[in-house]
């Protein structure tokens, strides 16, 4: 990312996308997205001309809720 109007306008696709950001430094932005395959393919696109560096991909996960009967 080279300068304020790339990082502006990836936390504005950021936006868009329901995601959050998590990090920033002077040379890159650490954004959490969540969503469908396709939402998380479109956003990829979206983003990867400003440089995207990695990528990580959790897949589906479940988390219970409150204590189960004991």
């Amino acid at each position: 990312m080279n300068d304020g109007s790339q990082r502006a306008e990836v936390m504005q696709i950021a936006e868009i996308f329901r995601g959050k950001v998590v990090d920033v430094t002077k040379r890159s932005l650490i954004v959490e997205v969540t969503g469908t395959t396709d939402k998380i393919a479109a956003f990829e696109n979206m983003v990867r001309p400003f440089g995207l560096i990695e990528m990580m991909r959790t897949g589906e996960i479940a988390i219970s809720r409150g204590r189960g009967e004991t």
